[in-house]
């Protein structure tokens, strides 16, 4: 049964509830309505609402207060970078001696509003009594919406201010992850030019540069600079600079691999950790560790275009050419048309010897190439 009740739990759409906005001067009574109707919400089925706890977060690395209110403004933005669906928020507005209380189901994307309830109490006693129907009213109309609006994916868990730049940040991730590096790399400038402060786009360009063998020293200032901004990062993000700042600056890979290491204790399927790491021990001669990062890395789900990049030469070296094609083709079918895909494929047929299927192959490496493959995350 407690099995069950988690797996509904983890089924139910989550939404972001904003403290209601109020007439009052002390805020107070705005205050009480968001608490009572947060415990009403929590009957629902069909949903849950991000509990304070849950939202401090997501509030920190939006770089706010988690103590001061969440607006509406905030819930909008702070829904869109956990990818839900939607926001509950609402207001009290005085009526002469009676109160109105108001909420709505605002679809975080578009801003769209789905559901729109109302309810009016006499006095400030009354309210728990409006509350508790307003409530009913929600939790009986919004399952229905929720499925008629879109979903989109989270963004990455990253600090940053910007909305625009952590949008921005998330475009140039797929740009490489489809070999485009150079699209990858603008995007982290105007992502840069929107929050200078944003320490993993900071790092992010580092490590680009750093796979391309470009510009070494302007890769040195964006490692350092993450490095530097670390004091404001969450743990994840602050192991993550920390680790490539010693790895590209200081070159101590034994410094880097504990960083690693102890970011994978707290987080053991963080995809930048794994292949980071998984690179660290190929360099010092531990495939068999590196192999099995690799391979959690893409079986948990989501692995980055680099891990796969790495992970089948690691395995052709190690003897296991099945497993190597067979991560390959993953890779293909998980980014279909990245250069380096296609690179690697030429690459395992010219080592059988199939020298006509590598050539064509490989001129459709020159052709459509645009970024050079593996190596960091």
């Amino acid at each position: 049964r407690i099995e069950n009740e988690r797996r509904e739990r983890e089924e139910q759409e989550r939404l972001v509830l904003a403290d209601f906005a109020s007439d009052f001067d002390d805020g107070r009574l705005g205050e009480t309505v968001t608490t009572l109707l947060r415990i009403d919400l929590a009957q629902s089925p069909a949903f849950t609402v991000l509990e304070p706890a849950q939202m401090g977060p997501v509030l920190r690395r939006m770089q706010r207060d988690p103590s001061e209110p969440v607006t509406y403004e905030v819930a909008l933005e702070a829904a869109r970078r956990e990818g839900l669906k939607a926001i509950v928020a609402g207001e009290l507005v005085q009526a002469g001696p009676s109160i109105v209380v108001s909420a709505r189901i605002v679809a975080a994307a578009t801003g769209e509003v789905m559901v729109a309830v109302r309810e009016t109490a006499a006095d400030a006693g009354e309210l728990p009594e409006r509350v508790d129907r307003l409530s009913a009213q929600l939790r009986e109309r919004v399952g229905e919406s929720l499925r008629t609006i879109q979903g989109d994916p989270p963004l990455e868990e990253v600090t940053t201010a910007s909305l625009r730049a952590l949008e921005t940040y998330a475009q140039a991730d797929r740009a490489n992850n489809l070999g485009d590096e150079l699209r990858a790399v603008a995007l982290l400038e105007e992502a840069l030019a929107e929050d200078s402060t944003f320490a993993m786009a900071h790092r992010k360009l580092g490590i680009l540069l750093q796979n391309a063998g470009i510009e070494p020293e302007r890769s040195a200032r964006a490692f350092t600079r993450a490095y530097e901004l670390r004091d404001r990062l969450t743990d994840r993000e602050r192991w993550l600079a920390e680790a490539a700042y010693l790895a590209y600056v200081e070159d101590d890979a034994d410094a880097a691999t504990d960083r690693y290491e102890s970011l994978l204790e707290a987080y053991p399927t963080d995809r930048v950790a794994l292949n980071n790491l998984a690179l660290a021990y190929r360099g010092m001669g531990r495939d068999d560790e590196a192999i099995a990062l690799y391979r959690r890395s893409i079986d948990t789900g989501g692995a980055p275009a680099t891990t796969y990049a790495n992970a089948v030469p690691a395995l052709y070296a190690t003897g296991d050419t099945a497993a190597a094609r067979a991560t390959l083709e993953a890779f293909r079918e998980a980014y279909p048309g990245n250069p380096a895909a296609e690179d690697l494929r030429a690459s395992l047929l010219s080592a059988v010897f199939d020298y006509r299927g590598a050539e064509a192959g490989a001129r459709a490496v020159v052709e459509g190439s645009r970024g050079t493959p593996g190596e960091g995350g």
